[in-house]
């Protein structure tokens, strides 16, 4: 997983990549906490009616994180 922030101040670039196991999430409990973080955090996706016990989302266990900054 590739995370970045663009500035057209290069000094201000930066990213974060993630490698690990990614697993397909339809159910479950996993499924439901993942579920319930995006309801508190985006009230987007509670307007939308998100829901709780079916659905799609992918969980990504981090095995090494690297990162980058302009300013380093």
């Amino acid at each position: 997983m590739v995370i970045d922030e663009w500035s057209e101040d290069w000094s201000r670039l930066r990213h974060v990549i993630i490698q690990g196991e990614a697993q397909v999430l339809t159910s479950g409990a996993d499924y439901r906490h993942g579920v319930e973080l995006l309801l508190a955090k985006y009230e987007q996706y509670r307007r939308m009616g998100l829901d709780r016990e079916d659905g799609v989302m992918i969980k990504v266990t981090p095995a090494r994180v690297t990162h980058w900054s302009g300013a380093a």
